[in-house]
């Protein structure tokens, strides 16, 4: 019996559940609401005297979210000018 040859060249890229456009979209509606959190949280810390010495905290919070979203919209604009190209 002769088994046949797979290309892997030929072979159509499988991508994981967790990498599909529709979790990216959830993702990124996901990170933009922590993003609000985080933004009322350095309003919130910046009115307040008392919470002067936390502003790190919701500042963190928010740079990492807002990386997120933008590394995710990056992988999303990636994908799909590489499916243009085709």
């Amino acid at each position: 019996m002769k088994h046949l040859q797979q290309s892997p060249f030929y072979r159509r890229q499988m991508t994981p559940w967790y990498d599909t456009n529709a979790v990216c979209w959830v993702l990124i509606i996901c990170m933009l609401a922590v993003l609000g959190f985080a933004l009322t949280g350095v309003w919130v810390a910046r009115t307040q005297s008392t919470y002067h010495g936390m502003l790190w905290v919701p500042l963190s919070l928010a740079l990492m979210s807002a990386g997120v979203v933008v590394s995710t919209l990056w992988r999303l604009v990636k994908r799909r000018m590489g499916h243009s190209s085709e």
